[in-house]
């Protein structure tokens, strides 16, 4: 442009630099939302999937099941508020939840190796964690939140701490479990 205004050449090397910074970051390129590629990669590669849910109360599970043609992968899932429910669902141990409560690595890493053996998927995302407006404590504040996702090459966990209400940290805490899922796709 004689003005000198960006043209569609200048637009398409600064998007590929972006991508090219921030690498597995970067889930799309265009108009899919997180759930939407989440469910694709599933699907392309005949992964197949369960989830175990306590603070986003099957909020992942369904944003999942937005995508058509889903349950071709998608086993099943488990909403698991009660600790009892963990036990008996999940076989998280009992002495665990006592020693370290339900919202901590070692109960999330349970629950997601729990559900994958009980679903018999390749993968199984678990979500625990304290979403508000009480039951937070000083070394678990309102907005920790612990993911894992368990694999036939071993489980992993990590965890986020979300601010905002309640509806907002379920809701992010569901999308971060979708990309967690993604990423481990993506490489």
């Amino acid at each position: 442009d004689a003005a000198g205004a960006p043209g569609p050449a200048d637009l398409d090397r600064l998007v590929a630099e972006v991508v090219r910074r921030l690498g597995i970051h970067v889930y799309e390129v265009g108009d899919r939302s997180l759930q939407a590629v989440t469910a694709d990669l599933l699907m392309e590669r005949g992964v197949t999937v369960s989830l175990a849910e306590s603070c986003t109360a099957g909020l992942a599970c369904a944003l999942l099941a937005e995508r058509p043609g889903i349950s071709a992968v998608l086993k099943g899932a488990v909403t698991a508020y009660d600790n009892d429910v963990k036990v008996r669902l999940l076989d998280v141990p009992r002495d665990l939840l006592e020693r370290e409560g339900a919202v901590g690595a070692a109960c999330a890493a349970a629950m997601a190796d729990g559900c994958r053996s009980r679903f018999g998927t390749g993968l199984a995302l678990s979500i625990t964690g304290i979403a508000g407006p009480d039951g937070g404590t000083p070394d678990k504040p309102i907005g920790t939140v612990w993911l894992a996702l368990s694999g036939p090459d071993g489980t992993v966990t990590e965890s986020v701490r979300l601010a905002g209400d309640r509806n907002r940290i379920r809701r992010m805490a569901a999308f971060r479990g979708l990309d967690l899922i993604r990423r481990r796709l993506s490489t």
